[in-house]
């Protein structure tokens, strides 16, 4: 059987629902209405007549035609459904045509071009480790990368399409205005040359200052110039590098200068200072004259005091290093500088604090100084802080020192603080706020502590606001594991009252002196000036078997064999030689490990009466 047309199915849809419509009335009629039975349904419920007829046939008609209208309008849809999603299948497939033709024309292929290589630029200039823009040919951004965001505070965004000379690049070096006929990156996008920078400065977001070196170089398309690429790096490092440079060269310029004034003002001394000994044992003390040597003694130990300041600043030697614990010398170091005033010290340092190879005695010089210039920051009293940690320093580190571990320390004050125009200069010799005089120092006191941080390969730095107080950090290398040591045992014998000592120096007044303050103690002096007469006269002393029970050699004999190689060629004659080394360089590395050029002793320069009384006890009391 043939399948019904598509267009007489609404039809015959209708057809059944009328049919259905009259078989229902029908079963109503018969059994709901009438209580009929199934032969009244077959003969009157099917066949009605009159009213009832043209009733279901009203509504056959109508059911046929709404039943056709719906049938005819799903149809519909469904039709016009298929065609839409034709003509959508047909759109697509034509912006599919459209879109590989796009993006096989010359503006596309362009386009994608620039897209490839601004990403390649992104990705390249993401791993340099300097700053990177763009401008176009009127000074306005066009690039930024991420360590240029990071230097200069400002982000890309902010900064595309502004004009770059106005908002990072408008001061000089000085903090003067730099005019736009003067700024380099200006000049490449006018003159078409590369320019490079070694000492210049941007201005970072925030208004502080960013020290860089740059090169910016032009930008050319057909012979035209469209805009210039810098490439700049923060030079904040070298320069203080550079400043700490100059600085050590400018105290180690001035530290010879220094020592050498020190050592002759200390020869001068000695004889001062042992002649005013010398008159005050015979005068009597209720003498007016007493009274005066004592006033010249005390004005000549000032002046030893000076002589110290001036050779602790100009020696570069080797200290006197022992294992020891920071914590207890910045304990008793502030809590001795406090004593008196109404400054209350708080100390932060951790139980594990690591030790440190130092010379104690420096080191303690170093952190009174620096509570002392504390104390007076705050006349009025207040809180000093002072902190200590452990510090390890990477080679990526901004510090002048070597990579390793540190131990680091810090005192901080409430006072004035420090103006800017002093930060530079702090650490300067002679450099100082206070008025110049005896009571009241020369300016050594932080250049002192520079030197001797310098020479235990440490670091002291200063940060300081005005206003709100200062704070000095020093750095010193931690100690290496330590190695336990048995000292040897040191005999004693009875101290002979009489003997002869052989003493060496350039300064005759010395020997003069000298000869007076061992006679007092019953021991004759012969004086040599240099090395030669020295070995000279020892040898000629031992082979006439009325050998020197001490030799006295001065570390420095200008012109001449010092002390040092003295000994060395006595040692060669005479192993058994008790030689003593003299200087007012205290802390040359002679005299602070003295035992290990084979001396027995040391005697700094000035001496009095008492020291030579306590070195002759010393050496000549040993086996």
């Amino acid at each position: 059987m043939a399948p019904l047309s598509p267009k007489y199915r609404p039809l015959s849809v209708a057809l059944l629902f009328g049919l259905a419509f009259w078989v229902i009335d029908s079963l109503i009629d018969s059994f709901v209405f009438n209580k009929g039975t199934f032969p009244d349904l077959l003969f009157f419920g099917l066949y009605p007549g009159g009213f009832e007829l043209y009733y279901r046939l009203f509504f056959i008609v109508c059911i046929t035609v709404c039943t056709a209208v719906i049938t005819q309008l799903l149809a519909t849809k469904k039709d016009s459904e298929d065609i839409l999603k034709n003509a959508l299948t047909n759109v697509e497939f034509e912006r599919r045509k459209l879109r590989q033709l796009y993006d096989n024309s010359p503006d596309a292929i362009a386009e994608e071009s620039v897209r490839k290589s601004e990403k390649k630029l992104r990705d390249i200039t993401a791993a340099l480790g300097e700053g990177v823009y763009v401008l176009n040919k009127n000074c306005e951004l066009v690039f930024m990368n991420p360590e240029a965001e990071k230097l200069l505070g400002w982000t890309e965004t902010e900064l595309l399409g502004r004009n770059v000379h106005d908002i990072f690049h408008f001061q000089k070096t000085d903090r003067g205005p730099l005019p736009g006929n003067e700024c380099p990156v200006i000049g490449v996008l006018s003159s078409g040359r590369p320019r490079f920078a070694e000492d210049d400065v941007f201005t970072r977001k925030d208004g502080t200052m960013l020290p860089v070196s740059y090169i910016s170089t032009p930008v050319i398309e057909n012979g035209q110039i469209v805009g210039a690429v810098t490439a700049f790096r923060d030079i904040t490092l070298s320069k203080e590098m550079e400043r700490e440079m100059l600085r050590t060269r400018n105290l180690e310029s001035i530290g010879v200068l220094a020592g050498g004034i020190a050592h002759d003002f200390n020869n001068l001394l000695t004889g001062i200072m042992s002649c005013i000994a010398l008159a005050l044992d015979s005068t009597d003390r209720n003498n007016e004259l007493y009274e005066i040597l004592k006033m010249a003694q005390g004005a000549s130990l000032q002046a030893r005091d000076l002589t110290k300041q001036l050779f602790a600043f100009s020696q570069a030697g080797d200290e006197d290093k022992k294992r020891a614990a920071l914590s207890d010398i910045l304990k008793n170091s502030v809590t001795f500088a406090m004593t008196g005033s109404n400054i209350k010290p708080e100390f932060d340092i951790p139980e594990d604090l690591w030790p440190v190879e130092i010379d104690t005695v420096r080191i303690s010089e170093v952190v009174h100084n620096l509570a002392i210039n504390a104390r007076e920051a705050m006349p009025e009293g207040g809180t000093l802080g002072v902190r200590a940690e452990n510090f390890h320093l990477g080679a990526s580190g901004n510090l002048p020192l070597r990579e390793g571990n540190y131990v680091k320390a810090s005192i901080s004050d409430q006072g004035a603080g420090i103006s800017k125009e002093n930060m530079e200069k702090i650490f300067g010799p002679y450099f100082t706020t206070k008025k110049l005089g005896a009571q009241k120092g020369v300016g050594l006191g932080l250049a002192i502590c520079y030197t001797i941080l310098k020479n235990h390969e440490g670091h002291i730095a200063v940060e300081s606001e005005q206003g709100k107080g200062s704070t000095f950090t020093i750095y010193l290398p931690a100690a290496a594991p330590e190695t336990p040591t048995v000292a040897p045992p040191i005999s004693e014998t009875p101290v002979p009252k009489t003997g002869r000592v052989l003493l060496m120096d350039d300064e005759e007044m010395i020997g003069q002196v000298a000869a007076i303050l061992f006679k007092k103690n019953g021991y004759e002096i012969v004086f040599v000036r240099d090395g030669k007469e020295a070995i000279d006269a020892y040898k000629s002393a031992k082979e006439s078997r009325n050998s020197f029970d001490m030799a006295i050699l001065d570390l420095t004999v200008p012109g001449g064999m010092g002390g040092q190689e003295t000994l060395e060629e006595l040692l060669k004659f005479d192993p058994e030689i008790k030689a003593v080394v003299s200087s007012g360089y205290s802390y040359n590395p002679v005299m602070v490990n003295y035992k290990n050029y084979g001396f027995k002793a040391v005697l700094h320069k000035p001496y009095q009466a008492a020291e030579i009384a306590a070195l002759i006890k010393d050496v000549m009391g040993r086996g």
